[in-house]
């Protein structure tokens, strides 16, 4: 939307018109065969995840996002 020009909120507020003037989502949605299935981490796992995340916030140990980017689409 950035490199268009085009802000969120007017994106946003075009989907809401075609929602109205359609009657409809103007795109698919779907649901996975099995929705019930999710991969469920146990209580230890999110602990240490979000202790790790909470040790990195008062280390202030960050990234510009333009480096965050980079990486996440050479992993697509």
């Amino acid at each position: 939307m950035s490199k268009l020009g085009i802000p969120a909120s007017v994106v946003i507020n075009m989907l809401y018109k075609q929602i109205v003037m359609t009657k409809s989502i103007p795109f698919t949605l779907s649901l996975p065969a099995d929705p019930t299935a999710r991969n469920e981490m146990d209580a230890d796992t999110f602990n240490a995840i979000m202790q790790n995340g909470l040790d990195e916030a008062k280390e202030d140990y960050s990234r510009p996002v333009s480096e965050v980017f980079v990486d996440l689409k050479r992993e697509l």
